[in-house]
């Protein structure tokens, strides 16, 4: 049972994004929140240069801008990586009131909702009719 939930989980998450609000649950570096994945992850030798690796957005954004801490100055060859990495985070919005949600990604308003998973499945499974099979038993276990 446990692994059919955490088999769930993955599905999931990978198909939900974070909507950032106060961005006090939400780890800068280790959440995936800007929409292309894991900070962390796409830019590795910023994150590695960087003092502040576990903070959450609330403590790095203000209204202001980044509070960004390094360890040291950029080598020439950082200096592209770093200009990718400022043009990702300078489309943040800005920090609302809002609590931090998780909002699923195939529906406009972010919603979950079983039925909304059932359909999206229907969707993936018209889309390649062989994977019936693995989209059936995301919702459904069939009796032993």
């Amino acid at each position: 049972m446990w692994r059919t939930i955490r088999n769930l989980w993955e599905s999931l998450k990978n198909n939900s994004q974070i909507v950032v609000g106060r961005g006090d649950k939400t780890k800068f570096w280790l959440d995936a929140w800007c929409g292309n994945g894991i900070v962390r992850d796409l830019f590795p030798i910023i994150f590695s240069i960087c003092t502040n690796t576990n903070s959450k957005i609330e403590e790095m954004w203000s209204p202001q801008g980044w509070n960004l801490i390094f360890r040291r100055l950029l080598n020439d060859w950082e200096i592209d990586g770093m200009v990718e990495f400022l043009g990702l985070i300078g489309g943040f919005p800005g920090t609302t009131l809002e609590p931090d949600r998780l909002a699923w990604g195939h529906h406009k308003d972010g919603v979950f909702s079983v039925n909304r998973l059932y359909n999206w499945g229907l969707k993936e499974v018209q889309e390649d009719p062989s994977d019936l099979g693995t989209q059936y038993g995301k919702v459904w276990l069939l009796p032993r």
